[in-house]
């Protein structure tokens, strides 16, 4: 019985959902690079020394040294490889889902749920950096403030309408020759909900990747102050990658490398999540553990040896040593945390006991996973199902996605488009070499290798290597919006988009009235015999149908002759009877009218039918114009045109015609009707 109902459940429903381009940002035209922007100014001398000086903090971070100063360390190479394969811009959404931030190049702008995100509402300058993947960006939790950090670990502080209101540096660089220290960057940047005295308005941690966090108490005039700060070194010797604010139980998660099962008090210590109490005095910070876990930690003697031994496995290069956590998110329910691994596993953890959640999560939950191949998915926590279909959505590769706001989700992609190569006979600018990567032979590259080596012996001319054609890219960014709908939602926005085939399957699908889409169809194409066919004759309301055979005036006198036969054509007693009782879902071309039609003439079926005939009173009184105050039978019966410009009846009309009470009345007797008694007649000699 468990079972059966486990097989149940596991049926889930797809997703309804509908995908816009909420904006676009094209830019110009440059030049690809596969590196660092900086790395030419980088002397070799200083990448060795650089490398050097971060291995021996590692090493010693390792070891389990006490460093009371923030010290940087080597950041895993899957890591560094993973980061820089991302896209150089960053989406943020502010906590009530109002506003957006986009972390571009050389600015942030700031986008409204107002109309929909597509105009800007403000837009701040930021300096253009070497490193754009390693930046952050976040809102304060009353919306007012959106923080942008660089990846020096400098952070930016903006307004919603694009002003800077303060800047807080971050660790500066002493020796410029040496590559920029990654490890400073910013790996957490997040507002807290931590209860201040006039005049901060809210608390400011910043987080670097080596391990350092420092809090800040800002606000939007008084600018910020430092509060305390706070090292991670031991618990994360090779620094940390993601952190979140657990707001109901007032602690920080944060995530980063494993431990070795031997070291790791719990499971989620050796998958690299680790939860800390926020306290008010020093040390500020306190990881969350149990009594077991504090038992363990107690009887654990890490001698000098054992230090050695987790170093050679932190240093080792198998991947399952190596994993470590790239990203935390919190469910929108706040019950679970869900970690994004360096090798693409992905964990779920309970909150706040960060116990393993075997089960996969609740069945109202769901994951959105952006893989860095463009492929997105709405995954069930129970089976990671893709909840959008049997293919995913595709998206550019490494797309950035926001949670979930709404019934949906924000995406943030780019296009990259490189030029046509050179067609046959274009022979300008010979003297560049095609930068391609292209297969040689054995021969050609040898014959590559001695001409380099010449010219760097003998600096000849003749012996210089001929220039490579730099690749020019264009790239387009846009913010594209994922959002759950109804089918009569989509439907409608199918039919405004044009998409007339896709409409009519979902309609199909969801039992939909078809006839908004013909008629869609039929309003935007011209009168011809293919359109009433294709689109005319496949509408069902038939009202609607004759409204358009009368009040649509076609161009050419071909079309005007079909139109007005196709509605003569449904212009039987069935079809007239069934519009005047509401009954109107038969299409014109139904088989049996056609038939009706075809085989006997409509007057014979006025004649033979009771029901049609006029419903008079006896006695009725009924007004009317009589012979002799018409002036309409002047022009019936012929008259001079002077005798017409002199006639009072003419000009003015009947004197009785301003007075209504004055207007002619008549009785009208059912016995007197001639129109009665003939069809009478007719049907008693029938």
């Amino acid at each position: 019985m468990v079972n059966e109902k486990d097989d149940v459940e596991l049926a889930e429903e797809n997703i309804l959902y509908d995908l816009t381009v909420q904006a676009e940002w094209p830019q110009e035209s440059e030049i690809f690079t596969r590196g660092a922007r900086d790395r030419g100014h980088v002397s070799l001398r200083g990448r060795l020394t650089s490398v050097t000086q971060r291995s021996i903090w590692t090493f010693l971070r390792t070891l389990g040294i006490p460093i009371i100063s923030a010290s940087p360390c080597s950041l895993p190479q899957n890591l560094l490889k993973l980061v820089n394969s991302q896209i150089n811009w960053h989406i943020a959404i502010a906590s009530e889902r109002t506003y957006i931030a986009i972390l571009q190049d050389q600015c942030v702008e700031i986008r409204s749920k107002r109309d929909n995100f597509e105009n800007v509402f403000g837009r701040g300058v930021v300096p253009r950096d070497p490193y754009p993947q390693w930046r952050q960006v976040t809102w304060s939790p009353d919306n007012s403030m959106v923080a942008c950090s660089r990846s020096n670990g400098t952070v930016d502080v903006f307004d919603i309408v694009g002003t800077q209101l303060f800047t807080i540096s971050g660790e500066a660089q002493e020796d410029m020759t040496k590559p920029l220290d990654l490890s400073r960057a910013v790996a957490g940047l997040l507002f807290t909900d931590l209860k201040l005295e006039a005049p901060w308005s809210a608390e400011l941690l910043v987080v670097n990747c080596h391990g350092r966090l420092k809090s800040y108490l800002v606000d939007r005039d008084k600018g910020f102050q430092t509060r305390h700060h706070f090292l991670f070194n031991h618990q994360y010797p090779l620094g940390i990658r993601s952190i979140v604010y657990y707001e109901p139980a007032k602690i920080l998660l944060v995530g980063g490398l494993g431990m070795q099962t031997e070291i790791a008090l719990s499971r989620s210590m050796e998958e690299g999540v680790t939860a800390w109490r926020i306290l008010s005095d020093y040390p500020y910070y306190k990881m969350v553990t149990d009594y077991e876990q504090d038992l363990k930690q107690a009887q654990q003697k890490r001698t000098l040896m054992k230090r050695l031994k987790s170093v050679n496995g932190i240093f080792n290069r198998r991947p399952h040593v190596q994993d470590g956590v790239f990203k935390l998110c919190i469910s929108p329910d706040d019950k679970l945390v869900v970690g994004l691994h360096y090798s693409g596993k992905l964990t779920i953890w309970r909150l706040p006991s960060l116990k393993l959640y075997h089960c996969w999560g609740l069945e109202e939950q769901s994951l959105i996973l952006s893989r860095c191949t463009g492929a997105v998915t709405v995954s069930s926590t129970k089976t990671l199902k893709n909840l959008l279909g049997t293919s995913p959505e595709w998206f550019e590769p490494s797309s950035r996605v926001t949670g979930v706001h709404h019934d949906g989700f924000l995406g943030l992609e780019v296009e990259w488009l490189f030029p046509q190569k050179r067609r046959l006979g274009d022979t300008s600018e010979e003297e560049f070499e095609d930068s391609d990567d292209e297969e040689t032979s054995f021969v050609s590259k040898t014959t590559k290798l001695t001409k380099d080596v010449l010219y760097y012996v003998t600096d000849m001319e003749r012996f210089q290597p001929p220039r490579k054609r730099p690749k020019i890219i264009n790239r387009t960014y846009r913010l594209v919006c994922l959002k759950s709908t109804t089918p009569e939602e989509l439907y409608t926005r199918k039919i405004d988009h044009e998409e007339y085939g896709e409409a009519l399957e979902l309609a199909k699908a969801y039992g939909l009235d078809t006839d908004r889409v013909y008629q869609r169809q039929w309003k935007k194409s011209d009168v011809s015999i293919a359109s009433i066919q294709d689109y005319l004759s496949k509408i069902k309301k038939r009202s609607w149908v004759f409204h358009e055979c009368i009040e649509r005036i076609p161009y050419n006198i071909d079309a005007m002759r079909e139109l007005l036969e196709f509605g003569l054509k449904g212009t039987d007693l069935q079809a007239l009877l069934a519009i005047e009782n509401g009954e109107d879902g038969g299409s014109l071309n139904d088989e049996q009218i056609l038939n009706a039609v075809e085989s006997e003439d409509i007057t014979n079926e006025i004649l033979e039918t009771d029901e049609y005939y006029l419903d008079l009173e006896e006695n009725a009184e009924w007004n009317y114009c009589p012979t002799d105050d018409n002036p309409a039978d002047y022009l019936t019966r012929g008259i001079y045109a002077k005798q017409l410009y002199n006639n009072s009846l003419w000009m003015n009309g009947p004197q009785w015609i301003l007075n209504r009470e004055n207007w002619p009345t008549w009785t009208r007797k059912i016995e007197e009707c001639s129109t009665m008694i003939t069809v009478s007649d007719e049907k008693n000699r029938r």
